[in-house]
């Protein structure tokens, strides 16, 4: 179970940072590929990531991480945030792009969807770090405040 947990945040941080959407050519490639369905896609494939972790962290071993383990993880989940923070931006600065082609509703759907299963991972995992818990919900919060920003973008 504790694999699971940081090996999902680090493959998330890893898929973020390989999707070529992400890329500063990504208006080019709006004109040549449906970029809406790997947008759609690649937040979909976080989320079940994140469901799957969820899933380890309620059925496996309940021991929490030792104190250094605890810290690494924290340290993993801040590059996480980091990185989710610079593809929330990236998107952001898509929208107006994606609007034009209708693109920004499912963008916000799938936005929507990975609140929640932010949140939800976030809960599973806490008993996992107990003294580490207030660093961890700091790193929630702005993982949070950075998709509702996001969402606001895609709801107008």
């Amino acid at each position: 179970m504790k694999f699971s947990l940081v090996a999902f945040v680090v493959g998330a941080a890893t898929a973020v940072l390989a999707n070529p959407v992400l890329d500063r050519r990504a208006d080019a490639i709006l004109i040549t590929g449906d970029v809406r369905m790997m947008i759609v896609q690649g937040f979909q494939g976080i989320i079940e990531s994140a469901h799957t972790a969820i899933g380890h962290c309620q059925s496996g071993d309940q021991t929490p991480f030792p104190e250094a383990e605890a810290a690494e993880f924290i340290a993993v989940l801040t590059e996480f945030v980091r990185v989710h923070q610079m593809l929330l931006n990236v998107v952001i600065g898509k929208h107006g792009i994606l609007a034009q082609f209708g693109y920004a509703e499912p963008v916000r759907v799938a936005l929507v969807a990975l609140e929640a299963v932010v949140d939800s991972f976030a809960f599973a995992f806490i008993g996992f770090i107990p003294n580490n818990v207030d660093e961890a919900m700091v790193q929630r919060g702005e993982l949070d405040a950075s998709i509702n920003s996001t969402i606001v973008v895609y709801s107008s």
